[in-house]
Order: C-alpha cells, then structure tokens, then sequence
C-alpha cells in the first residue's frame, strides 16, 4: 500500500537552520517506520509554517500536484488542534 503521511506543524524554518534540533513529528516519524518496516511505501510531507500562517493558494496547487504525483491509497494528516483550520482548508483544497 501507498502512504502519504502529512504533518502540520509551526515550526518556524529559519530558527530550525539555525540550530536543526527540532524533535516535533516522532509520531509520523514512527508510524512511517513501522509502516516501511511492514512493507508499504510511505512518504512523509512536512508542512512547516511559522503559527498562524496558511499555505497560499501557489502552494496548494504545488501540493495538490505532488499528491497526484505520488497517487497515495492512503493520506493521514498529523497534526495539534491549533491546526484545524489549517487541516480543514488543506483538505479542501485537495477535492
């Protein structure tokens, strides 16, 4: 099976340059691996953004384009409740 396991997280990129040490997603991370590890192809899309920001409407195409690339039988989306309405117009945009 094809997986593609999305995270939603607030990481701000420029700090995470500065010093990688960012421990967010274990739990995708370990879903993935345990996945792999049982034989399904999965791929992991890390959505970072600084918190209160949305994908633009380029970037959602862009993932659209990458979703249909990669052709999941499966998608999950990991996030913390202060994602939801990020979650919400990223699913909508992906109908």
């Amino acid at each position: 099976m094809k997986l593609l396991c999305i995270s939603l997280n607030q990481q701000d990129v420029a700090e995470y340059k500065k010093a990688p040490t960012d421990i967010s997603c274990l739990g995708i991370r370990y879903l993935s691996s345990y996945l792999k590890s049982k034989g399904h192809k999965v791929n992991i899309l890390f959505l970072a953004k600084p918190y209160g920001k949305q994908e633009t409407k380029k970037e959602l195409k862009q993932i659209n384009d990458l979703i249909r690339q990669l052709a999941p039988d499966l998608i999950s989306i990991s996030l913390m409740s202060n994602h939801f309405f990020r979650a919400k117009k990223r699913i909508k945009a992906n109908k």
